[in-house]
């Protein structure tokens, strides 16, 4: 994972644990992360990071991830998809296709443009960041976060 490839709001596993980053710290070497409780939901815990510390890990992109993202499996055999209402009131798809779609070199979700050309998706928090830049709006758990 690289440093400036995250934001505030990206989800990331530390030793095992989902945490939300909070906040980006001392020129993007620290992050602090938050989670809720697990004995009182109403209390958020923090802790800070060090970003090379090994225990701090990108969460996989997977379909069960994206169905709670309210992403859907009603576009062509491939792909999986996500209506995106604007405030002009138009909507568009925001469409990836499934790993090995284009063969089976590709092991990720890729977003597709102009033949053949794709951008990689390994992972929650690219995900995140590419929406929140193609769309101008956050991506939202439709039940629980992951």
């Amino acid at each position: 994972m690289k440093t400036n490839e995250l934001r505030i709001g990206n989800f990331l596993h530390l030793d095992g644990e989902l945490y939300k980053v909070h906040e980006i710290k001392n020129q993007m070497e620290a992050v602090e992360l938050i989670r809720k409780n697990h004995n009182n939901p109403k209390l958020n815990e923090y802790e800070e990071c060090d970003l090379d510390y090994e225990g701090l890990k990108p969460i996989p992109l997977t379909e069960y991830l994206l169905l709670k993202l309210g992403f859907n499996t009603d576009y062509k055999k491939g792909y999986i998809g996500i209506d995106v209402h604007n405030q002009n009131g138009m909507t568009t798809d925001f469409v990836l296709s499934y790993p090995q779609r284009m063969g089976v070199w590709q092991n990720f979700f890729a977003w597709e443009f102009d033949n053949y050309k794709f951008q990689k998706i390994e992972y929650l928090h690219q995900l995140q960041n590419f929406f929140f830049c193609l769309c101008e709006q956050e991506l939202v758990f439709s039940s629980t976060e992951p």
